[in-house]
């Protein structure tokens, strides 16, 4: 009789042991697919963030460029105006009538 009673509680004892372990398996692969989404979330975030540190980069290049290119304008038209100020016959035809 004892081994009847034994039994069945060895029996219910293995069997919530085998419940707790399949609950514990998919808490695993639930945790692994949300590893796996995080990753990849990541991996995207990076790429993005490259790209944009690209364009930034290519941005910033092209308003130097332009700030060059205005002050290399300002710069010919001082020597433009100093040109004609030193002598201003240079840049007037003289008409011959």
């Amino acid at each position: 009789m004892l081994d009847k009673i034994f039994g069945s509680e060895k029996e219910e004892k293995i069997e919530k042991l085998k419940k707790e372990l399949e609950e514990t398996k998919e808490n695993m692969e639930n945790l692994e697919e949300e590893r796996e989404k995080d990753r990849k979330r990541a991996k995207e975030a990076i790429t993005k963030k490259q790209k944009t540190d690209k364009e930034l980069k290519e941005t910033k290049h092209k308003i130097e460029s332009l700030e060059d290119r205005i002050e290399n304008l300002k710069k010919k038209r001082k020597r433009g105006k100093r040109t004609k100020e030193s002598n201003p016959s240079q840049g007037k035809k003289h008409s011959h009538s």
